[in-house]
């Protein structure tokens, strides 16, 4: 009888972070049963390919008649560091079976490591053809340095695209920066950043912007600031650590 249950609890793993999978076991049965249990994790790539195991365990689980019991393997940042892809995808395989009824239990789950997210605050009104600031903060969430990371900043009606190129991030470094915008249609707009370097990727950030019309008499800028195609070194507004 396949009196045992299993089921892979879901991950909210962060970047830069230790983690920790786990597989909750459940006896729905009237007597004891004994689960051998083998998991096994790997990165997958965005092709699909999975990457070779890095990090595994085997357990043995005694279950009580209605129990349940939770597995747990450990993974260290330092453990998944040099595994990782661009999209920080896991897979964990999890393979077992149950000694005295021969139950075969498989399952598989894939998940993502979660990256921080940029924090932009308007400083100031956003009016049509009058320059107007943002500031964006961000916290480094690795202990390692981030190289020649860049910034990339746009929004349909309030900014070009536009590329800001700010060097190195220290370890679990806080940066802050400010860019200047005119916009040039009223209404509500999105401002979007994100930032990427060979170390992160897949850093974003949005706000929302109100643009009130320009004032009676006041001229509209057509140059909503900004070129699309050359990179611009920006000087960070403030360092701090963490």
């Amino acid at each position: 009888a396949e009196d045992v249950a299993m089921q892979v609890e879901a991950q909210d793993a962060v970047m830069g972070q230790d983690l920790a999978v786990s597989v909750v076991l459940s006896n729905r049965g009237g007597s004891p049963r004994t689960v051998k249990l083998h998991l096994y994790l790997s990165v997958t790539f965005y092709t699909g390919v999975t990457g070779p195991v890095f990090k595994e365990s085997k357990k043995e689980v005694v279950l009580a008649p209605g129990a349940s019991d939770r597995v747990s393997m450990p993974v260290a940042y330092k453990e998944y560091r040099p595994h990782l892809v661009d999209q920080g995808s896991m897979l964990l395989n999890v393979s077992g079976h149950v000694k005295e009824s021969g139950q075969v239990l498989a399952k598989q789950h894939t998940f993502r490591l979660r990256t921080p997210d940029l924090s932009l605050t308007l400083l100031g009104a956003a009016v049509v053809g009058q320059e107007c600031e943002v500031q964006i903060v961000f916290r480094n969430p690795l202990p390692v340095t981030l190289t020649n990371v860049v910034f990339r900043l746009e929004g349909s009606g309030l900014q070009r695209p536009k590329i800001l190129n700010v060097g190195d991030i220290g370890g679990n470094e806080t940066v802050t920066l400010h860019q200047k915008f005119v916009p040039v249609r009223p209404g509500p707009r999105q401002l979007i950043a994100s930032l990427d370097s060979p170390q992160l990727s897949q850093v974003h950030g949005v706000i929302q912007v109100d643009v009130a019309p320009a004032p009676r008499g006041g001229g509209v800028f057509a140059d909503a600031g900004g070129d699309s195609h050359s990179g611009e070194t920006i000087p960070m507004a403030s360092r701090g650590g963490a």
